[in-house]
């Protein structure tokens, strides 16, 4: 029997830990792996593992507290019988290398990396990528492989497994204009909007910009937000600068969006940084037109004039003028929306799982 330790850092719900949640459900139900989790005190992930039987070690999200925990690592390593470590995000990566460090843990590591920003280039950041116990490191595009690259001595452990999502989900959904009832808005008003948390590198401020070009000459079209986080607060008061009260509305975080996405006419992604976007992935299985900016591994996945409309970061123009041609030019909509249905099939959740297994199986073999 296998066990696999997985930890977390993160407090929110995010793409990452719906990602996490597709492995264990997965690797859960398979008669050679066991799991267990070790996640921040009420998390939206211990919340999950509770409801959802999985067993489940809680830690305080403070530094005091990781270290506290990286400390007690190959204790609760050993009473487990953990034969693998994979841990999620950078911090819980530090925990990990922390016991590693202080040989409180000998067992092999996977690290996992989906986000693109540059790390750190200092002691603790290159050993934590290079100890000799971290065996892989999962990367969410060939974009993230490459910055993960930059401080790999030993490049062989980096690899590429897509992000997947639960196409047949979205696959099975259609327009019910339950959007339109959320926001209260007539049927016949066009929407465009994202799926995404509300953070610095989602890019909301171009989002409000493209609002503002394209409300001005277009009474029927409203922008929505399906989402929130730390920059809500700033970005609502940008609307209001910009006068658009009323034509850009926020829904805050929702677990329908395979519901909402049908209503949307355009998904639009304004991200200045990206790992892959899971929320694009399901646009294409939702069936709904993607135009976004060429950020971190978006590329790879929105084909510019094939599965989608790509611009250059921050250029709000270019993104208005996309949306005009997605929202008025049926023949182009139709021809990307069935190509990315076509893709969108090669990114289905089953094949990630089996892809994370496979690595499993390697390291321990």
């Amino acid at each position: 029997m296998i066990t696999v330790l997985y930890i977390s850092s993160q407090t929110a719900w995010r793409g990452g830990e719906l990602q996490l949640v597709y492995l264990l459900d997965n690797v859960c139900s398979n008669p050679e792996f066991q799991t267990l989790v070790l996640c921040p005190t009420n998390s939206e992930l211990s919340k999950y593992c509770n409801i959802n039987n999985i067993s489940c070690i809680t830690f305080k999200n403070c530094l005091s507290s990781r270290l506290k925990t990286a400390l007690s690592l190959g204790k609760i390593c050993k009473v487990a019988g953990v034969s693998l470590i994979h841990a999620q995000d950078s911090h819980s990566l530090g925990m990990v290398a922390v016991a590693n460090m202080l040989s409180i843990n000998k067992l092999p590591v996977v690290a996992q990396r989906r986000v693109v920003f540059k790390i750190k280039n200092n002691f603790f950041s290159k050993y934590k990528y290079n100890s000799k116990l971290v065996k892989k490191v999962i990367c969410d595009s060939n974009k993230v492989k490459y910055m993960v690259l930059q401080i790999l001595s030993y490049p062989d452990k980096a690899c590429t497994i897509y992000a997947g999502i639960d196409v047949e989900k979205f696959f099975n959904t259609h327009k019910n204009n339950k959007l339109h009832c959320l926001l209260k808005v007539d049927d016949s008003v066009r929407l465009v909007g994202n799926v995404a948390a509300i953070t610095p590198e989602k890019g909301y401020f171009t989002f409000v910009d493209v609002a503002s070009v394209i409300t001005q000459k277009y009474d029927d079209v409203i922008f929505v937000i399906i989402g929130d986080g730390k920059d809500k607060t700033a970005i609502e008061k940008y609307i209001a600068e910009k006068n658009l009260v009323g034509k850009v509305l926020l829904t805050g975080f929702r677990d329908d969006v395979h519901e909402l996405l049908p209503d949307l006419d355009v998904l639009l992604v304004t991200s200045i940084e990206e790992g892959l976007g899971m929320n694009i992935l399901e646009a294409f299985a939702a069936r709904t037109p993607v135009t976004a900016t060429n950020a971190g591994g978006i590329p790879e996945i929105v084909i510019d004039e094939k599965t989608g409309l790509l611009a250059n970061v921050g250029d709000a123009d270019k993104l208005a003028e996309d949306v005009v041609n997605l929202l008025e030019n049926n023949t182009l909509r139709d021809e990307m929306v069935a190509n990315a249905a076509e893709v969108v099939k090669q990114h289905s959740k089953n094949f990630t799982v089996e892809a994370v297994i496979n690595v499993y199986k390697e390291i321990l073999q």
